[in-house]
């Protein structure tokens, strides 16, 4: 039984089967590993762009059509008739689009970043423009690209990761269409509709890449150890080779000289005259 087992490892059709298989399920796990990832940056690039691209007009129209009121606004960081005008076009605009927030940040008198208006924020929520709250939404990536866009250095973007589980922020200025000074930043907040970038009809590809691991190192494991049953033999082969009788010399026995010389001297010449 035992030879058997060893015969069959050893096989250079097993071993053959066993690197190819390892090879292939190593090469499907590593796409089941990358594909959420590609997935993932696929769903954010998508919804990324979308929403940079409804913010612009957005802001524009700000812009255009509100200017006085956003100037005072900027100028005087209060509520009144002015801010409530400001947030019922951002709730609208929120709701239109189905963003999870929709809000205008701007750097106020102390040179810090600072929300100015915000769509969930109305007259009766005790909001003051220029308020710094909730630092999650204007701190890291999301500061640094606000300021860029702040400076003139960057136009309508987006962030290309993930933020809180399941947003995409966006970002688009309000230019001041006769000095063409970068007033504010509108930033929006879109809800990804799926974040299980693994799951595909069903099937959890982490699972499978995780399967396909382990097919991986049971096959090289198999092939390593056909190799070592194959040197083995080949020692075993090279062994009996140079004992055994196809390098051994002949033995030549020395045989025994039966061949019997007549001496002759018994014969007479004489007899042959």
């Amino acid at each position: 039984m035992t030879e058997k087992i060893q015969a069959f490892f050893a096989s250079k059709k097993t071993q053959a089967l066993s690197l190819l298989l390892g090879f292939l399920s190593l090469i499907l796990a590593l796409l089941c590993f990358l594909a959420p990832l590609s997935r993932e940056k696929w769903a954010v690039e998508s919804l990324g762009e979308m929403t940079a691209q409804q913010l612009s007009p957005l802001a524009m129209s700000m812009t255009h059509y509100e200017p006085q009121r956003l100037r005072y606004l900027l100028a005087t960081e209060s509520t009144g008739p002015t801010y409530d005008k400001l947030v019922e076009l951002l709730a609208q605009a929120k709701e239109e689009y189905g963003f999870s927030r929709l809000y205008l940040v701007h750097r106020n008198k102390a040179g810090t970043l600072a929300c100015l208006a915000d769509a969930d924020y109305g007259k009766d929520s005790g909001f003051v423009p220029g308020q710094i709250y909730e630092q999650g939404y204007i701190n890291g990536d999301c500061m640094r690209q606000m300021t860029q866009i702040l400076r003139g250095r960057a136009g309508s973007s987006y962030l290309e990761s993930i933020f809180n589980g399941n947003l995409v922020l966006a970002f688009a200025p309000l230019v001041d269409e006769c000095s063409g000074e970068i007033l504010a930043v509108l930033c929006a907040d879109a809800p990804l509709s799926y974040t299980n970038f693994s799951e595909v009809y069903g099937i959890h590809l982490g699972q499978v890449a995780e399967v396909l691991s382990a097919v991986f190192i049971a096959c090289f494991v198999c092939f390593f150890i056909g190799r070592s049953f194959s040197a083995e033999q080949s020692k075993v082969t090279k062994s009996e080779m140079t004992n055994g009788r196809w390098f051994t010399r002949p033995l030549v026995s020395q045989q025994e000289n039966n061949v019997y010389i007549d001496p002759l001297d018994d014969v007479d010449p004489n007899d042959y005259l």
